[in-house]
């Protein structure tokens, strides 16, 4: 596959994957006809595929029952700058040099909004109406030799209805349609041909707390379609059971939690006839944090700052009783600036993370 190919399916996929983690308020009759009224665009805000703004810009911690450690932004952030030293060793002297790379930049607009994202070679670049709705995504990769770009237009329809276009080459296709409905929303991706001829519509639904109900790959010759994802919610919002069927084969899993809401027991079953179960014990605190996670033999301990921040992080690996500790630092706004870790017998020293936060005044 070319660059160029790479880019755009990389485009396809960004789109796809970043609309699945947005998160949407159900506008009431009221505002739905205040919107359509005066700005329309804005009962869609939530939804667009759009890397999420400082109100909610976060990493998501890995794993289903690791608590997040604050990564939620707090204060008026202007720029996101993640850093990491490193520590390699010089010859048989024994002697290390430690050398310190930016990763990732992110920078915000006052409205927290994100206008830029830049990784190494890599940026993506946002630009937005006087009103603050987002009309343009630019994606670039510089190759040295060329660079190679991807354009995507947004445009709004009676409130209810978003259209992504991309250009490729001197072409444009549509990308992506998102509509608001009446159970929540509907993600619409148009799958091409390398011919740029289109293929098929994959379509997933949400429902008005966003989450993901059912993806469903629909022909263009209008039949049924194929349901490749379906959950199901229990009725305190938490997920019970999902099932995918991929070329890689069919998965289901069902989830059980304990009072608070914590996965206790996950078991997943293919379609070869394999199943897996995995079970979760806890400890908590007299505020209901996670102080201890058990899970085939491993451990996990949380410590907690005056604040409530989770100022350190130790996993002891059950094949070795070795563990694995992350320390953190935090600065005023409670934004963590240093990650320091070791791990093993004699406490390896292990590249240092750093976030460099720039504040507007």
């Amino acid at each position: 596959m070319t660059n160029r190919k790479k880019l755009i399916a990389l485009g396809i996929f960004l789109l796809a994957i970043l609309g699945l983690i947005m998160r949407m308020h159900t506008p009431s009759v009221a505002e739905q006809e205040v919107a359509e009224a005066t700005a329309p665009e804005h009962s869609l805000i939530a939804v667009i595929p759009d890397i999420p703004t400082l109100a909610n810009y976060q990493s998501q911690p890995s794993g289903l029952i690791m608590p997040a450690v604050n990564e939620k932004l707090n204060g008026p952030v202007k720029r996101l700058e993640y850093q990491k030293i490193t520590y390699s060793e010089i010859g048989e002297s024994g002697r290390y040099y430690s050398s310190l790379a930016t990763e990732r930049t992110v920078e915000f607009d006052r409205d927290g909004h994100v206008t830029g994202c830049y990784e190494g070679d890599y940026k993506v670049e946002y630009k937005y109406d006087e009103t603050g709705v987002l009309r343009e995504k630019v994606e670039s990769l510089d190759l040295g030799y060329d660079v190679l770009s991807q354009k995507y237009f947004f445009s709004y329809e009676a409130g209810r209805t978003a259209h992504i276009n991309m250009t490729i080459g001197e072409q444009t296709i549509l990308a992506q349609t998102i509509t608001l409905t009446s159970e929540g929303y509907e993600v619409w991706d148009y799958v091409y041909q390398d011919d740029l001829s289109l293929s098929g519509i994959d379509k997933t639904f949400y429902d008005s707390a966003g989450r993901r109900l059912r993806s469903i790959l629909q022909p263009l010759d209008g039949g049924d379609g194929e349901v490749w994802y379906e959950a199901v919610y229990g009725s305190n919002g938490e997920l019970v059971s999902e099932h995918t069927s991929l070329r890689s084969g069919v998965e289901s899993r069902e989830y059980f939690y304990d009072e608070l809401g914590n996965i206790i027991k996950r078991v997943v079953q293919r379609e070869s006839g394999g199943t897996s179960s995995y079970d979760y014990a806890y400890e908590y605190d007299e505020q209901g944090r996670i102080l201890t996670v058990i899970s085939d033999g491993d451990i996990e301990f949380f410590y907690y700052d005056e604040k409530g921040n989770i100022a350190a992080h130790v996993h002891r690996r059950s094949f070795n009783n070795y563990d694995d500790v992350r320390r953190y630092t935090f600065d005023y706004y409670g934004n963590w600036i240093e990650i320091q870790r070791t791990m093993g017998k004699y406490n390896q020293v292990l590249p240092v993370n750093y976030r460099l936060i720039e504040y507007y005044e």
